[in-house]
């Protein structure tokens, strides 16, 4: 032993022959022991495997400022298997990394992060495992809790998304609403069609479309209604027949769109209840001024009688007209041909008056051409009027 190891040290020096162990034995029992051959030092143990080793049954370690005190303890009781690290009551537990605060285990038990917000668990390339969280207890989103998310364990048992934040949004390109039980579908949405669909007992009920909703079965309403009807019903969009009282008469054929898109000719003396034709709605009883047809055959226009053409020829009765007919025909431009073609309704059938209005419409479908042109011609002067139309877009050009 030397109390002066070197003039300059001010230290004292211990040593032993080497490869000897230093012991400190009170009351018969090793209480310090510093290994010989790697400096290791043994609190209750005459062999420490590490740089500090304590190996005691009791509080292995107890660290004491005023009249607070941390204890450490690695078999807490006999048979236990876990490790005991105790503070005094009401003191909390922090732990300190890169020179901050980073944790605390709070008195009560809970752990909190040291700074709102600043501590992650897990991260993007490393997810913890499962959570497990109680009865009745929530999972709150958010500085000032604005969603809650709780599982009710009263009553129904009940799962709930509480907010509190505006909108919430569910944001998904498959949407499924389904009986954890029996696998029914309650609610489908998804991005391939657009189409979201409400089902009862696994059967579609509603779905939204283009024009609108698509209803199947009947529908139910709590509403009263009136027992009664009026004594004169104009309804004529939701009936789409003539009250009794009412007369109607038309004199020759003339055409209306029923329910299924079609344009449908009717006789004299028959009411017609027309619809739109791409949303199938009712638009009620089509009432029109006097007409007559100038355009003879025109379900026909390879009748030389009444139609002329130029540079062209027809194919008839070649596809479905809008009446649902196979009397649609093909109009063939000649090939090879720069010159206008033309298909023209004969003003020597029909001589049309002067200072008179006249109103034409054709049903036209692209077969090949993209393009159509609409004329009305003055064969004396050369002069006329046209429109255009581009059939892949449904504009005028």
């Amino acid at each position: 032993f030397n109390a002066n190891y070197a003039a300059s040290n001010t230290y004292a020096n211990m040593s032993v022959t080497s490869g000897m162990d230093l012991r400190f034995t009170v009351g018969g029992r090793d209480g310090i022991t510093i290994d010989g051959s790697n400096g290791y030092m043994g609190i209750d143990t005459n062999a420490p495997t590490a740089p500090l080793h304590i190996a005691s049954n009791a509080a292995a370690l107890k660290i004491t400022r005023g009249t607070k005190t941390f204890t450490f303890n690695a078999n807490y009781a006999s048979g236990d298997s876990y490790m005991l690290a105790q503070l005094t009551s009401g003191m909390d537990l922090k732990f300190n990394l890169g020179g901050s605060d980073r944790i605390v285990f709070k008195s009560a038990g809970h752990i909190e992060p040291e700074t709102a917000g600043a501590m992650n668990i897990g991260s993007a390339s490393k997810e913890i495992g499962d959570v497990y969280i109680a009865d009745d207890k929530s999972v709150y989103l958010g500085n000032g809790q604005d969603i809650r998310l709780l599982y009710d364990s009263s009553g129904s048992t009940s799962f709930t998304i509480d907010s509190q934040a505006g909108y919430m949004y569910i944001n998904s390109d498959a949407l499924r609403l389904n009986s954890r039980t029996s696998s029914w579908n309650y609610l489908r949405g998804d991005k391939s069609d657009g189409v979201v669909r409400l089902y009862k007992s696994n059967s579609q009920r509603l779905a939204t479309s283009e024009a609108g909703i698509t209803v199947t079965g009947e529908v139910a309403t709590s509403q009263d209604y009136p027992n009664y009807r009026p004594t004169l019903d104009f309804n004529f969009a939701a009936e789409k027949k003539l009250d009794p009282i009412i007369t109607y008469t038309r004199s020759g054929v003339a055409t209306f769109v029923n329910e299924f898109g079609k344009v449908v000719k009717v006789g004299e003396n028959v009411p017609r209840f027309d619809h739109d034709p791409i949303t199938r709605e009712c638009k009620g009883l089509l009432i029109e001024e006097t007409r007559t047809n100038v355009a003879e055959s025109s379900e026909d226009f390879d009748n030389t009688t009444h139609w002329e053409k130029y540079s062209q020829s027809v194919v008839t009765n070649v596809a479905t007209a809008p009446d649902g007919t196979l009397t649609a025909d093909n109009i063939i431009p000649s090939a090879g041909s720069s010159a206008a073609r033309y298909l023209y309704f004969s003003n020597n059938e029909f001589p049309l008056a002067t200072s008179t209005a006249y109103t034409t419409s054709i049903f036209v479908k692209k077969n090949g051409l993209r393009y159509f042109a609409f004329q009305a011609h003055d064969n004396g002067s050369g002069s006329g009027h046209r429109a255009g139309f581009d059939l892949d877009n449904g504009t005028v050009v």
